[in-house]
This record gives structure tokens, sequence and C-alpha cells, in this order.
């Protein structure tokens, strides 16, 4: 216990200050589903997707295969991370345009939840 302020005086000791304990809340995992299991929760469903128009659309500048990119979607639908796969950096405005991409979040017994899931950029619009 610790003494704090005038009433601390008065009164004597007052109580230790209680800590904030975060809650991290469980994301599931929409990637490493088996094919003969059944899912703990049903995949995410695009609602607004877009691939931002960059300046230089030359041929040579635009990549030839599809970019696969691991998505954090939380219960409300937004994105909140974005990694590349098998990139070590993927598409700067890409990865800056899924900060405004919107999804049905997934849904597990009834409730929408926080899920990771994999997704496939096309390099073409």
């Amino acid at each position: 216990m610790r003494a704090h302020g005038i009433a601390a005086q008065i009164d004597g000791v007052a109580p230790a200050r209680r800590l904030k304990i975060k809650k991290r809340v469980p994301i599931l995992d929409a990637i490493s589903a088996s094919p003969g299991d059944k899912p703990e929760a049903s995949s995410p469903q695009a609602i607004l997707m877009f691939r931002p128009v960059s300046a230089d659309t030359s041929a040579e500048t635009v990549p030839q295969s599809e970019q696969f990119l691991d998505l954090v979607i939380d219960s409300a639908g937004k994105v909140r991370s974005a990694t590349p796969v098998g990139q070590p950096s993927g598409d700067a405005t890409l990865l800056y345009a899924t900060r405004e991409w919107r999804f049905i979040p997934c849904v597990r017994n009834d409730r929408p939840v926080a899920c990771r899931a994999r997704f496939s950029v096309s390099p073409r619009q």
C-alpha cells in the first residue's frame, strides 16, 4: 500500500493502483484448415477490395504473377495487418491500399471473430 494525496495523509495509506491488463483477442487461422476437418469458423468474404492505380503502369513495372497477402481481419471486417507471402517486401501501394479494404468477418458460433486469411491479388485490374 502507498500513500497518495492529502486524503492518504489524513486517512492513512491509500490502496495501490491496479494495473490494467489488456485482453488479447484470439485470432482464428483460416489459412491452415485441413481438407477433411470441419473449419472452426467461416472464411471472410470481400466487400470492398480495390488495387490502386500507379502512375507508371507500363508492362515492365506490373508484376506478371499474382501476389499473395496474409491479412489479419478483425471482427468488424477491417484489415489490421497485411504481409506479403514469399517476398521480403511487397508492393508498397498495395499494402497501403489494404487499410481501406472491408470484409464480412469470419463467423464462429453466430458471432463475428478476428481471423487470419490469405488472399491472392491479381496484377492487372
